[in-house]
């Protein structure tokens, strides 16, 4: 059980700390106007690889020097045109890069969807984030610092990451959620099981996994007891996040 816990924790560890490729974009406009549909473009003709690049995108807003958005439509055009050369490797290439530049703009909805204050802190949309990695161990990260006076709370969200099933195993397991440290147990928030943990004095993390394949976490320096963070998760309008993410 400790191992499975453990797990958890490490995987949830790591998307708070995780450092992203720092490419600042633009909030994208995007307008799909593609009704054609590319079937057999993923796991087709492995040989053939597309040229290399970095996949990976972020987004902060407000930028002094700031990339333009990936432009969905152009790639989506060119991985149709590929396809039909048979070009398979740069088409599925394309239709990565239009993915990442949708998961960006979703990305910037949900952080609109967050809280302007939680527990009184502000924020400063310089330090707002959303990082889509086009892959599936993390996804895409969204990620809110609010701040006041040296105390904090991170907030990250995470779509399409593979730490969610760790949670999920050890939440939805009463043999797993009854035993084990103290200084971890299994609530609810606003009727959803999350995890909180209190790793040092007044620092607690909190995580709820939501969906099928998304999670919340929540990191405060300051809140001397568990109700401040569960507080703290609830001021989150989570009918509109998952609204954003596609999740039930």
């Amino acid at each position: 059980m400790r191992r499975i816990l453990g797990m958890v924790l490490l995987a949830c560890t790591l998307c708070l700390y995780i450092t992203p490729v720092q490419a600042q974009i633009k909030k994208p406009k995007i307008k799909l106007n593609k009704n054609k549909l590319l079937k057999g473009i993923l796991g087709e003709d492995e040989a053939e690889k597309p040229k290399e690049a970095d996949k990976t995108a972020t987004g902060k807003k407000k930028m002094s020097s700031e990339m333009e958005p990936i432009d969905v439509n152009a790639n989506i055009s060119d991985a149709s045109r590929f396809y039909d050369s048979k070009q398979y490797g740069e088409s599925r290439f394309a239709i990565q890069q239009a993915i990442v530049g949708i998961e960006v703009e979703i990305g910037h909805k949900v952080l609109d969807a967050l809280p302007g204050t939680v527990q009184g802190m502000g924020f400063s949309q310089d330090d707002d984030q959303v990082v889509s990695t086009g892959m599936g161990f993390v996804g895409l990260l969204i990620s809110r610092r609010y701040e006041e006076g040296g105390n904090f709370i991170a907030t990250q969200i995470a779509n399409n990451a593979a730490m969610v099933s760790a949670a999920n195993l050890y939440i939805s397991n009463p043999a797993y959620a009854s035993q084990g440290d103290t200084n971890v147990k299994v609530v609810r928030v606003n009727g959803e099981r999350a995890v909180v943990e209190l790793t040092s004095n007044d620092h607690f993390k909190i995580s709820m996994p939501f969906g099928q394949s998304s999670i919340i976490m929540m990191d405060c320096n300051y809140c001397e007891t568990e109700k401040v963070a569960i507080a703290a998760l609830e001021q989150v309008d989570m009918v509109k996040v998952k609204s954003y993410l596609g999740e039930q």
